[in-house]
């Protein structure tokens, strides 16, 4: 086999997308080989665009970015009256940076039904649709938040996205043979609720996580997470809004150790008023968030996402507060895989920190 198919063969096998170093070591090995062929090749070099474009997902989570890097794929792809095996796949791993989300659902049902017809004996067939189900789901999330404006025009098209987001979602469950157990159930779980801005889902969904290897896992709470919320403050409905600040008061309180009436008693109100707060059932006024960001020692920009704050802030104060919760009634058994399961995260964040430094 010559050195050119052997690319294809590894790209077709490649798991190393949440990966930055691999998705690099690879990019290497594909250019140096283009370096001496000094050929045009079409594929190979939209191999390295779709590597290029998990990159930036993984370094930034900018999604307006990688959809400007993955465009010449999707401009190539739409002007191919037939998709082979190695087209679906270099499709699939952009589609969730697809610019418009019609496009990628288009694309993806026409990569599914080459996959089914023509592919499906072919070694990691099933696994590709299940990529290509699954990133569409990621594409939908965005859809819902950023394409579509809650305006009455545009309610018949948010139920378009609302059905296509169910029937992507079902379908890579189906794909994945995903059981209740399964990591990815919790995943796909967590998609759910952020497509529906349900916070209580997404608490849920990161606590059914488990560690299946390794630090593996913490890539998938951050990388899924991270990814949806990190844009969206400014498109985010009143509720979900008041959801996400009371979810933060909540852990910072908790993280400090204050008790709900300590708080209160500091805020110069009642602690039925503090629980409103937090369950996001009443909104805030700018000048009671400034003496509460005061009380619990942080920046307003905290409360409103106006911060240069990592995205990973908001996840994390979901895993302090879903913690906080489930350690009080934990039995003693889980209490020790809660405590390490803190610690690792903790030692990931710092990681992350230095990593930025």
């Amino acid at each position: 086999m010559d050195t050119r198919n052997i690319l294809i063969n590894d790209f077709l096998a490649f798991d190393g997308m949440r990966n930055i170093t691999r998705i690099d070591d690879f990019s290497t090995r594909i250019k140096k080989y283009m370096s001496i062929s000094g050929e045009t090749d079409t594929e190979l070099e939209h191999i390295l665009i779709a590597l290029k474009v998990n990159h930036e997902d993984c370094e930034s989570s900018n999604f307006v970015k990688c959809s400007e890097i993955a465009l010449p794929i999707f401009e190539w792809l739409k002007t191919k009256k037939d998709l082979e095996f190695i087209e679906t796949v270099i499709l699939g791993t952009v589609l969730s940076h697809a610019p418009d989300y019609k496009l990628a659902a288009e694309l993806s049902e026409r990569a599914i039904s080459v996959l089914k017809s023509k592919y499906a004996n072919v070694k990691n067939c099933k696994s590709k649709i299940g990529m290509i189900y699954s990133n569409m789901t990621c594409r939908l999330i965005r859809a819902r938040y950023i394409d579509i404006k809650n305006t009455t025009q545009q309610k018949e098209e948010l139920k378009q996205v609302e059905k296509l987001f169910a029937y992507h979602l079902e379908q890579a469950r189906i794909a994945w043979s995903v059981k209740s157990e399964n990591p990815f159930n919790a995943v796909l779980d967590i998609r759910k609720a952020l497509f529906e801005g349900d916070c209580k889902g997404i608490a849920d969904g990161l606590d059914r996580l488990k560690k299946p290897k390794g630090n593996d896992w913490l890539k998938v709470t951050k990388d899924e997470v991270n990814e949806y919320l990190s844009n969206l403050n400014d498109r985010l409905t009143p509720a979900l809004r008041r959801l996400l600040i009371g979810r933060r008061i909540q852990a910072r309180r908790e993280a400090l150790n204050m008790t709900v009436k300590e708080f209160a008693e500091l805020l110069d109100t009642d602690p039925v008023v503090v629980n409103e707060f937090e369950r996001g059932d009443s909104g805030i006024g700018q000048e009671r968030l400034r003496k509460i960001a005061k009380i619990l020692n942080i920046d307003i920009a905290y409360f409103t996402g106006d911060s240069d704050s990592k995205p990973d802030d908001f996840e994390y104060d979901i895993l302090l507060t879903t913690l906080a919760q489930i350690l009080r009634n934990a039995k003693k058994k889980d209490k020790q895989y809660l405590i390490d399961f803190a610690k690792s995260y903790i030692k990931h964040q710092e990681n992350l920190d230095t990593d930025d430094n």
